[in-house]
């Protein structure tokens, strides 16, 4: 192969050659040769970094969701993409034309709250676009018009059985021999839809019916072992639950389709995490399949797992201080290269990487590097392509700023590309590893210091989005501030922002970080308190932790359990029965005597609540009031907010009783707070806030 590859290069010189290399390997990584290693041994060696490039796409509106699914491609010498336009609502499909511009080429008639995933067949020029409905969903395929530079459309189809469950979107591919696959995970089971007549029907495959956590995220590709026989390799994350955890699943394409082989057990957690519906997956040239996880409890906040084609596992640390949400992981087979990247919650969007054999490096916090960031904006749900990323084609993630409710894009110029397009590159203005601790009563803030820098501003509110137009507190000249005598006052919590004025032109806003107090009171009898984990306070990841943090007083630490309707407790002393507690989740603590709660983190952004029924007559589900729902002030608000609500319910520490808003019964209604714990009772199944 070599040996022609240099004679192509010879005879028809440099851009033919990379133009051939890209067309034979591009689509799902089908090398045709299979390897036996585990990919190549490098020395350590320092990679070049270019300058990226991040601006948004006009005219789209965000809802991309989770990298399980890639909505991305390289195709006819130029980037496509799918995302919602914001003129209509619709999902459309965008052509880069270069530089910051995209034409939209084709709209879709799907429900927006589908979610697709494309398959490129590059030596077909076809298109396949799998829309994962919210009960099923719908199949099409396309075949690439040259004259037009635009796709013309073969057939729609319906695909039953497979669909968005709880907001994770199934996950779809073509095989080697043609078959059709989609996968999701939900009721306990992995289910795949099956189709070998391209799609006019479709077979139900029980992949596993032995999930702990209900419902998880699925993604798949295809690969080869050893041999150069084909497989199918599924993975799953189970929603977040304290015994949930991830698995992976193969199929030779040749085996009937009911055949599997479970290699679950190959990715065992490395200390006490457990799983999240958060995972991605991509394959090398070498067919070493690496998957990318976010992990709940004790251990690495993000995993790597690879399994090399001789069947072996490595599980190796990603991130043990920041946390990616929305992870993905895509392959540079000009360098023989490997990028993880994922979301900072609330924040930008972050990559590492590392030579293909040198994974271990990863786990490295100086390997990150920032790539899609506008002040303080929130860029989440990351697509990348399934494909691999060459020179040629350089890389482009796309990414929701779901604080400006659109979609923006990155390239990241693998190669020797030169500095991006549309902008110069400024100085880093941005305020990095911005904390917030407490001394006593005082509130201190520390940032990484910007050489460039001649003074920052500190900005506070009592609201968890406050506007720092009318809130600057303080000028200062170093890294940190101290808010003296900010805490104590249960009534009144604090939140901040902090941006670099350069000559006195300021920067970006940081992310908002917080103090938020809960009083704990202690009257005769019971002695329950309503609480909720508001701020993403990372000393607070356990039951046990809220003793830690609050004192001997408390002596008991419970959470509700929706599908059982009941309270589930920790007690001190007893460790069996500790849980891992989250974010934007409520608990109710009970204390000997009157005591404060303190909480210091960053500000949560984009959560979502998964509203359930029950099947014993009871649909309470334990809410909190999100730090970025401000516009919703009263509980009547919120039910309207929430459709489908029949009672919305706040605890009274003093009484020890639940006090209820009725929808419809005005006299009832209650105002409500950004933080604050409450009871939902809802009459169907809904996800809130829509998003």
């Amino acid at each position: 192969m070599a040996k022609k590859t240099f004679a192509f290069f010879l005879a028809c010189g440099f851009w033919f050659v990379l133009f051939m290399q890209w067309r034979s390997e591009i689509g799902f990584h089908r090398a045709s040769v299979a390897y036996a290693g585990k990919g190549p041994a490098h020395r350590a060696v320092v990679l070049a970094t270019h300058a990226q490039c991040d601006t948004s796409i006009d005219d789209t509106k965000d809802g991309l969701e989770k990298p399980n699914q890639s909505k991305v491609f390289y195709f006819a010498d130029r980037w496509w993409t799918l995302a919602l336009r914001a003129a209509n609502g619709d999902w459309t499909l965008w052509r880069h034309m270069g530089g910051r511009t995209w034409d939209p080429v084709y709209t879709f008639n799907v429900s927006s709250k589908a979610r697709p995933d494309v398959h490129i067949d590059v030596p077909d020029s076809v298109l396949y676009i799998f829309f994962s409905g919210t009960s099923d969903s719908d199949l099409w395929k396309f075949h690439y018009n040259s004259s037009t530079d635009t796709w013309d459309v073969l057939f729609w189809r319906s695909v039953p059985v497979v669909h968005t469950v709880s907001g994770d979107p199934a996950s779809f591919l073509k095989a080697r021999n043609g078959d059709l696959w989609a996968f999701m995970a939900n009721n306990n089971q992995v289910v795949a839809a099956h189709s070998i007549d391209d799609g006019l029907s479709w077979s139900t495959v029980i992949i596993d019916s032995s999930l702990t956590a209900g419902y998880g995220l699925t993604d798949a590709l295809c690969f080869r072992d050893t041999a150069g026989v084909p497989l199918i390799g599924v993975a799953v994350g189970e929603d977040t639950d304290v015994a949930a955890r991830f698995h992976f699943y193969w199929h030779r394409e040749a085996d009937p389709e009911t055949v599997w082989v479970n290699e679950s057990n190959e990715l065992a957690p490395l200390d006490q995490e457990q799983a999240d519906d958060h995972i991605a997956m991509a394959v090398d040239a070498h067919d070493n399949v690496y998957i990318v996880t976010k992990n709940h409890g004790s251990g690495p906040n993000n995993s790597l797992y690879i399994r090399h084609p001789d069947s072996t596992w490595q599980a190796l640390p990603l991130n043990q201080m920041a946390t990616w949400t929305r992870p993905a992981v895509i392959v540079d087979a000009t360098h023989d290269s490997l990028y993880v990247m994922g979301s900072l919650q609330g924040d930008r969007a972050e990559y590492k990487r590392c030579k293909i054999g040198e994974e271990s490096t990863l786990v490295n916090d100086s390997l990150r590097v920032t790539f899609l960031q506008n002040g303080g904006d929130y860029m989440v749900n990351l697509s990348v392509p399934v494909h691999a990323a060459y020179d040629s084609t350089e890389l482009l993630v796309i990414a929701d700023n779901s604080t400006q409710g659109n979609v923006w894009f990155a390239i990241l110029p693998i190669g020797n590309a030169a500095p991006c397009p549309f902008h110069p590159q400024p100085i880093d203005s941005t305020i990095r590893n911005l904390t917030i601790t407490r001394n006593g009563n005082h509130v201190v803030l520390t940032w990484t210091a910007i050489a460039e820098a001649d003074s920052y501003g500190i900005y506070r509110g009592l609201h968890p989005m406050f506007s720092a137009d009318t809130s600057l507190l303080a000028m200062v000249t170093q890294a940190s501030f101290t808010d003296s005598n900010a805490l104590g006052n249960p009534d009144e919590n604090h939140f901040y922002q902090v941006r670099a004025f350069f000559a006195g032109t300021p920067g970006p806003l940081s992310k908002r970080v917080g103090e938020f107090e809960y009083r704990l009171i202690s009257p005769p009898g019971k002695t329950n308190n309503f609480i909720a984990l508001c701020l993403q306070d990372t000393a607070i990841q356990w039951a046990s932790d809220f003793v830690t943090r609050i004192g001997p007083s408390v002596d008991l630490v419970s959470k509700w359990t929706e599908s059982a309707q009941a309270w589930g407790s920790y007690i001190p002393g007893l460790s069996f029965t500790d849980f891992p507690v989250d974010v934007n989740e409520v608990y109710m603590i009970s204390v000997t005597q009157e005591d404060t709660l303190v909480l210091l983190g960053d500000v949560p952004i984009g959560h979502q609540y998964s509203l359930i029924t029950t099947t014993i007559g009871k649909n309470n589900n334990g809410i909190m009031l999100l730090m970025d729902a401000d516009t919703i002030r009263m509980a009547s608000e919120l039910a309207q907010a929430i459709g489908s609500v029949d009672l919305v319910s706040k605890w009274t520490a003093t009484a020890q009783a639940y006090g209820s808003y009725i929808p419809g019964l005005s006299f009832t209604d209650f105002p409500i707070y950004p933080g604050q714990p409450l009871m939902v009772s809802v009459t169907a199944d809904t996800v809130w806030p829509v998003r």
